[in-house]
């Protein structure tokens, strides 16, 4: 093994081990600043009110000004956004971010504080890998310093590393980075439990509950929960959608103004409902709190976080929505006189997680890591119910749904058939979508990225007023451009050339050429250069299975 192969693995564990020190350090400092601010609101209830609007105003500002990528938001999501559209996280922007993190969540923005660590991550990881001069591809950074910042900040490594896997893609993982996510996330918990100790952040030690009857409550708790999640996630896109429009009516002081007046307003009815909620799952999962209490929390937590990381904050989304979801079990139980109230809080954060994030090993993995292996059953079935009834709502723009199996499987299907009289009899027009998704040289960016966020796609083919094939648009094109610049026509962004092909091509000259190049889709276009349809690699894969 020489020099060149050693180097990156050298990189990525001390960058794991970087994050795991700098988020700690980091993290120690938010869970101070909350526990100042806390205290003040114990002086002054008003404080509920303006607080939350300064920690929101100082992360905007912070972001704004010093950012060279300017989203707020989530950090799930602002690593989605990096890494599936193959952004470059840089370590400047990690830090702000980081710090912006602590500002809305010390001053109680209803965010999660593993935010400071996923957002660390990315950046430490790059900046080691450029130090030791590694050459390491940066999506796999990207996720392995994702990976590195949960699993130092919430001291649960399995649960970071199955999180960085699922997470970038619903219905699928990501295999490739495995052993880099491994490495960053195991480097990181060790150095940050050398420093805070070993116990999670949100440990509690419970007995599970055996038989068939907690199964089946389970799995009813999953079906709650998944309907939940459709409602939460449909919430969170509404609010951002109000947010850009805010914003491009009065400005980022109108936007700030609205979300710190709206959390203030839901801090003053519940003080539980703002802040990260570090005592809170004690609370919820010990039975301490009655069902109307429960039901008036899960519904202002659900707002006030809501309402933090779509108006100009900046947080983890993991814990709250854990959170929420421990809630939801624990209303639950009360309502239907289930005991321990524990059990089934804890299966409700599981389920609710997987519902939201569309992920399925890390909840039951975060529930051994938690409170023990007996949990693991309960909680992945009832992960999997809310799973499945979720699907098809996602709560991250960025969250793909596509495989990267599908040049494989066509080429071992191809394989099967190559120089045969089916393949020989088959055209282009047989298999081709006759109705693709287009998008207009007039339509605004924003309506494309929308499209192709909805329905799962990286690139549309774009079309003069004729309908005649110009160019494709990808999601990495646009994704950079801001929310200000999102109303602007498909004409004024750089348009990628369009590999186009006709009608009457014979299928296996087209598949050779997918193949050959790499290209995912092939635009079909007429003698006149009208586009006509689309050719994609399920789509002849589809066609080869049904014609054998």
């Amino acid at each position: 093994m020489d020099r060149g192969d050693v180097l990156p693995w050298i990189a990525v564990a001390l960058g794991g081990a970087a994050v795991g020190l700098l988020g700690s350090l980091i993290f120690r400092a938010l869970y101070v600043l909350w526990r100042i601010v806390e205290a003040g609101y114990s002086r002054s209830p008003s404080a509920a009110v303006t607080f939350p609007l300064l920690g929101l105003l100082a992360s905007f500002l912070l972001v704004d000004t010093f950012a060279v990528n300017k989203s707020t938001g989530s950090a799930t999501g602002i690593v989605l956004a990096e890494y599936n559209t193959r952004g470059i996280p840089s370590l400047r922007d990690s830090v702000i971010k980081a710090f912006a993190s602590v500002a809305t969540v010390g001053f109680g923005g209803a965010a999660g504080p593993e935010g400071v660590g996923i957002l660390l991550g990315p950046g430490i990881m790059r900046s080691a890998a450029r130090a030791f001069g590694a050459r390491v591809r940066r999506g796999r950074l990207t996720l392995a310093g994702a990976a590195a910042g949960l699993a130092g900040v919430l001291k649960t490594p399995a649960t970071a590393i199955l999180y960085a896997l699922e997470v970038p893609v619903a219905r699928g993982l990501e295999k490739e980075p495995f052993l880099e996510i491994s490495l960053a996330a195991t480097a990181s918990y060790a150095v940050s439990a050398a420093i805070t100790g070993p116990a999670p952040l949100f440990a509690v030690q419970l007995q599970p509950i055996t038989g068939p009857a907690p199964l089946i409550w389970s799995a009813i708790l999953g079906v709650i929960a998944g309907a939940y999640s459709i409602g939460f996630s449909k919430l969170y896109g509404y609010a951002g959608r109000a947010s850009s429009a805010l914003r491009a009516r009065g400005g980022f002081a109108l936007t700030v103004l609205t979300g710190g007046a709206a959390i203030g307003l839901l801090g003053l009815l519940s003080r539980q409902s703002i802040g990260p909620g570090f005592d809170l799952m004690d609370d919820v999962v010990l039975g301490m709190m009655a069902a109307g209490s429960l039901a008036l929390l899960l519904a202002l937590r659900s707002l006030t976080t809501v309402a933090t990381l779509s108006f100009g904050g900046v947080g983890g989304l993991f814990t709250p929505v854990v959170l929420n979801g421990a809630l939801l079990g624990a209303l639950f139980a009360e309502l239907l006189g289930l005991r321990p109230i524990s059990f089934y809080a804890l299966i409700g954060a599981a389920a609710v997680l997987a519902g939201t994030y569309k992920i399925l090993l890390a909840p039951a993995a975060m529930m051994v890591e938690l409170s023990g292996v007996g949990f693991m059953i309960p909680a992945l079935l009832a992960s999997a119910v809310s799973y499945a009834i979720s699907l098809p709502v996602t709560l991250f723009r960025f969250q793909l749904t596509g495989s990267a199996m599908e040049e494989a499987l066509l080429r071992s299907v191809y394989s099967r058939v190559r120089g045969s009289r089916l393949i020989s009899g088959l055209r282009v027009s047989d298999v081709m979508d006759r109705n693709p998704r287009r998008i207009g040289l007039t339509d605004s960016l924003r309506a494309a990225l929308d499209a192709m966020v909805a329905e799962g796609l990286r690139e549309l083919p774009v079309v003069d007023p004729e309908g005649r094939l110009v160019g494709r648009l990808a999601v990495e094109d646009v994704s950079w451009l801001g929310e200000r610049r999102l109303d602007a026509q498909v004409s004024s962004a750089p348009l990628s050339s369009a590999e186009s092909i006709r009608p009457d091509t014979p299928l296996a000259e087209a598949i050779e050429r997918m193949l050959g190049s790499g290209l995912s889709v092939l635009y079909v276009v007429d003698e006149r250069g009208i586009l006509v349809g689309t050719v994609e690699e399920m789509d002849v894969v589809r066609a080869l299975i049904r014609h054998t």
